[in-house]
């Protein structure tokens, strides 16, 4: 029998990934990165593949799956107990360096997602910080690609024909729902992505770039063609100044919050659902819990009022299901 959960403002110790896009403009978080290449920071996550532990308090040292699994709807909600999924941690959140392209893939959804790889689907937010004049990404496909012409181009070696590319800039907002293709290109793109609990990913078409050892990484054709939504066509990444600073995506909201120093903002957690905050600049106090930026905050259900403290002009996010 679990003891009683203890709530207050959880942080986190990310989890660093070294993947071959990957560089090290992720230094501007004023962390100390591990040597080499820098592709992802894991900010929060009860992932097997890159498990976060809590930085703060008396659960320091225990990773976020190990408290889900203990407290369960303590540190979630009630209302995520009816959820079909509600037998795992919801959300996961990145900070991820483009400094080469990424991968051409695209994302399940939860049916064929649990069918193929007994996780999660994925749908995906990127909210862009950084970026260099001329960045772009792919999002989406060209007008008039069906299936069968993308099957073709793939079968020739040009695919790139039919990929979508949009330029964007600091501030964009890139809604990624499971069965978008999409990519990042590069030219110093840094981004925080919010995404379900998942690291289900179909890779289309990689550059035909190899890694350290000469080996290209594996493609998953077969996969994506199932999943592919070849009716997301034209897609341009929206802002939160377009949306009223709210934005709902397919499987959580993101809304935006900007407080000037010496400004509070107070809000409840009332037991129904948790709440995951981001500072984005600047630095503030939860309760009395130091934040400075890059930094993501989860609140639990259970944590009951809280009160955010503006020590200078600050952007928060706030990530609810």
């Amino acid at each position: 029998m679990s003891t009683k959960f203890q709530a207050y403002p959880l942080l986190f110790k990310p989890v660093y990934k070294d993947y071959l896009w990957g560089g090290r403009h992720l230094e501007f978080l004023g962390r100390e990165l591990p040597e080499g290449i820098v592709a992802e920071s894991w900010e929060m996550s009860a992932h097997p593949d890159g498990e976060t532990k809590v930085a703060n308090g008396n659960y320091a040292g225990r990773g976020l799956a190990d408290l889900f699994a203990e407290f369960e709807f303590e540190l979630v909600g009630e209302s995520f107990r009816e959820s079909k999924f509600a037998d795992r941690f919801p959300l996961l959140i990145k900070i991820l360096d483009v400094n080469k392209p990424l991968s051409v893939q695209v994302h399940p959804d939860d049916a064929y997602g649990m069918a193929h790889e007994n996780d999660l689907g994925k749908s995906e937010l990127w909210y862009l910080l950084k970026a260099d004049d001329g960045a772009e990404i792919v999002y989406g496909l060209e007008e008039g690609v069906t299936k069968e012409s993308f099957q073709t181009a793939v079968d020739v070696g040009e695919i790139e024909t039919c990929l979508h590319t949009v330029p964007v800039k600091v501030g964009d907002i890139i809604n990624i729902p499971s069965g978008v293709v999409h990519c990042g290109l590069g030219h110093g793109v840094v981004l925080a992505e919010v995404q379900q609990n998942s690291n289900s990913t179909y890779r289309v078409f990689d550059w035909n770039r190899v890694d350290a050892n000469g080996k290209s990484r594996p493609l998953h054709l077969e996969k994506a063609m199932d999943v592919i939504d070849f009716d997301a066509v034209n897609l341009r990444p929206t802002r939160f100044e377009e949306v009223e600073n709210k934005f709902e995506a397919k499987a959580f909201t993101i809304e935006r919050v900007r407080l000037d120093a010496g400004e509070n903002l107070m809000g409840t957690c009332d037991g129904e659902r948790f709440e995951i905050w981001g500072l984005m600049n600047g630095e503030c106090f939860v309760n009395d819990v130091a934040m400075k930026a890059i930094q993501f905050v989860l609140l639990p259900a259970t944590l009951g009022d809280y009160k955010f403290v503006a020590n200078s002009s600050v952007e928060l996010i706030k990530i609810t299901i």
